[in-house]
């Protein structure tokens, strides 16, 4: 958009594509490949951040075209449009992983992978639209941040992937697999938010929110653990 002034939806829309496209492939490594989740999903954002260090010689690119400030920071009355997003999308997940076979299948998977396949489910299709998935709304998470900062750069998003883990655990999400609910990632996401912003307003140190991050992370695994051990 910046240096070749393409339209901005048909940027975004590469954007969302190429993230399907990722999440595919680390789909791929995953299930065809026998390469561990963690392994393949850390390996190919390891590539994606250093090519984008490449593309951009590592510099901020500020100052994104007019018509993108409407995502981030446009409002609809008094609701904020990134607000508006966040909830169509919580309500049509809510509405796949609950009401079509492709949620339940999800759950089977996650709950008993070994079942589902014997169960006469493609678990390694389902796997990569699953990391399909994942790479989408990266891909959106990324273009409303983008949005809302008016820019973009290789630190932006640094280590959010820890605030969505500890997010979707408080919010009753099982790391074993095939337990939990949308709605509970979202109030999940909303703790996080609200505990970590109070503490920014008491201008409690960043170093230390950055521990207490960490022990909360390593407190809700250890909750979900005894919960997975109380179930069994």
């Amino acid at each position: 958009m910046k240096t070749y002034g393409m339209n901005t939806w048909l940027a975004l829309l590469i954007v969302i594509l190429l993230g399907a496209l990722l999440g595919i492939t680390n789909g791929v490594l995953f299930a065809y490949c026998g390469i561990p989740a963690f392994i393949a999903t850390l390996g190919i954002q390891n590539i994606c951040r250093g090519t984008a260090k490449l593309i951009t010689n590592a510099t901020p690119i500020a100052r994104m075209p007019k018509d993108m400030a409407f995502i981030g920071r446009g409002y609809v009355g008094p609701i904020p449009v990134s607000v508006i997003i966040m909830i169509v999308i919580y309500i049509v997940i809510q509405f796949i992983s609950q009401k079509t076979k492709l949620g339940r299948n999800f759950y089977a998977i996650g709950a008993n992978s070994e079942a589902a396949f014997f169960a006469g489910i493609n678990i390694k299709k389902y796997y990569c639209i699953a990391f399909m998935l994942a790479g989408i709304f990266a891909a959106l998470g990324g273009i409303v941040l983008m949005s809302r900062l008016d820019s973009v750069a290789i630190t932006n998003g640094n280590l959010y992937e820890f605030d969505a883990v500890i997010a979707s655990i408080i919010g009753g999400i099982s790391l074993t697999g095939g337990k939990g609910k949308i709605i509970g990632a979202m109030f999940g996401s909303i703790f996080l938010i609200l505990l970590f912003n109070g503490m920014t307003m008491l201008n409690v140190d960043p170093f230390v929110q950055d521990i207490l991050k960490g022990v909360v992370l390593v407190i809700a695994i250890g909750i979900d653990v005894l919960r997975h051990r109380k179930t069994n």
